[in-house]
């Protein structure tokens, strides 16, 4: 479906930034990116537009892990709190499972079987290697091979040593030693870990019963793991243990039923869950949560659970799949620059308010907007300019659009009922309406001052003015 050009192309796109790194989007939000604990890289955001203020969690943890622990502080006092990605197997808890499944590949190959281990190749799996590594090292079983087969095994073992910046305290440490951050780092060099990128890449040749194997794709539907399954799937000796919780256990494993190779389900899902995330949702104290209506219904399975369900305290704003909420933002006030020369002209006196006393002064100018950064230019009566007023009506619009051949491809409805899409995908352009603001999307400058040019045809005009506004 997609070459390689299209791939490249997409990913020239991506902006890479660093925890706590503010980024300017259009002049319209600024957005820094906190540590989540989850994995190398996963980030919860702060989202701001002025005063106004949204916090959005999505995969977080607050367990010990080899990431930098969870921001939290940061995200506190939030207009909107954007709450997404709760654990999938709240009733599993991650200690445990990674515990059970520590005692299952000891007593497996103990016993001489082959362990299948179908995960994905980054996250938990680089806790979960010093785990067994621990394990199998106190019942005297140094000896069996661990081998990851993996497109991107090289590369995603290869990571975590070099972006040390995403790692926990401990970790890091151990760079400035200097000492690599991980163990399977070290045992890669010793021959006890090997990597693959498939199974015909020579794993022939470290290959021994008993061995581990870490393979993909955890869905069981496609990769390594699937060859392998079938392989060992009539031994009852091996076994296979499902870790990732995206994935049903029955639902996985259905096409290869029956077989006599053992199978376990062990998710290891290092996600918040609900217990955790009701806390954060009182340490943060947000004026309002938008989140899954999923969350605040216990599983069928256990419908007197307590713990498997959001509590909230503050107003919630439930949000299904595809739906849309228009969340209205008190507009108190606008960050306006100002230059040396009026900063200097400033006469700050004090002005009590409903918060206690601050200092204001007068200024007057012409206020300007560019790339939605707003400025206050020096007064110039000499050039009153022109501005335009009033509202675009939807029908109309779409008249004169048409009479110009233009014809919209699609009107879509958003928020509350007062904002319209207008597509125009031959010309690959967008009209978005809504009460206050008519935003015009275009590929062209010579596309976009034609739409600019129809909509200014619906408007009036009044003679520009000074603007007197208080500076704070």
């Amino acid at each position: 479906v997609y070459n390689k050009d299209v791939i490249d192309t997409c990913f020239a796109k991506i902006t890479p930034v660093r925890y706590n790194e503010q980024v300017d989007l259009f002049g319209l939000v600024d957005c820094v990116p906190l540590p989540a604990g989850h994995s190398i890289g996963s980030a919860n955001w702060v989202i701001k537009a002025g005063d106004y203020k949204i916090s959005y969690i999505s995969s977080s943890s607050k367990l010990t892990n080899h990431t930098l622990p969870m921001e939290v502080i940061s995200l506190a006092n939030p207009d909107v709190l954007l709450l997404s990605n709760l654990s999938l197997n709240p009733m599993y808890f991650p200690d445990n499972t990674l515990s059970e499944v520590c005692n299952v590949v000891t007593s497996t190959v103990k016993a001489g079987g082959n362990v299948l281990i179908p995960c994905h190749s980054t996250g938990v799996i680089l806790d979960l290697i010093e785990w067994l590594i621990q394990n199998l090292n106190k019942n005297s079983l140094s000896d069996v091979p661990i081998i990851i087969v993996s497109p991107v095994a090289d590369a995603a073992l290869a990571h975590p040593d070099i972006y040390g910046e995403w790692l926990n305290d401990a970790k890091q440490a151990k760079l400035y030693i200097p000492e690599l951050p991980f163990q399977h780092s070290q045992l890669i060099k010793s021959k006890r870990i090997h990597h693959f990128s498939n199974v015909a890449d020579g794993m022939r040749e470290v290959y021994k019963t008993p061995c581990i194997v870490f393979a993909g794709h955890p869905s069981l539907r496609c990769g390594d793991a699937v060859l392998l399954l079938e392989k060992w799937r009539d031994d009852n000796h091996n076994a296979a243990i499902l870790i990732e919780s995206e994935f049903s256990f029955p639902t996985t494993l259905a096409p290869f039923l029956p077989m006599a190779m053992r199978s376990y389900f062990c998710p290891i899902d290092p996600s918040i869950n609900y217990t955790q995330a009701s806390k954060l949702i009182k340490d943060i104290r947000p004026k309002t949560v938008v989140t899954s209506p999923t969350y605040f219904r216990a599983p069928v399975s256990h419908p007197n659970r307590s713990d498997l369900v959001l509590v909230s305290d503050v107003q919630v704003v439930e949000l299904g799949v595809g739906e849309t909420v228009n969340l209205q933002q008190p507009q108190t006030s606008i960050n306006v620059e100002l230059s040396l020369e009026q900063l200097d002209q400033l006469n700050m006196q004090p002005l009590k308010t409903n918060e206690g006393y601050q200092l204001v002064s007068h200024i007057s100018g012409i206020l300007k907007a560019r790339d939605n950064k707003p400025s206050l230019g020096p007064p110039n009566s000499n050039s009153p300019g022109s501005v335009m007023y009033g509202e675009v009506e939807l029908q109309e619009l779409i008249s004169v659009l048409t009479s110009k051949g233009l014809t919209p491809n699609k009107v879509e409805t958003l928020g509350a009922g007062d904002h319209f899409l207008i597509s125009l995908s031959d010309h690959n352009s967008t009209i978005t309406l809504s009460p206050n603001v008519t935003s015009i999307t275009a590929h062209s400058g010579k596309m976009r001052h034609t739409l600019q040019s129809i909509v200014s045809s619906l408007l009036r005009f009044f003679v520009k003015c000074f603007i007197w506004f208080l500076a704070f």
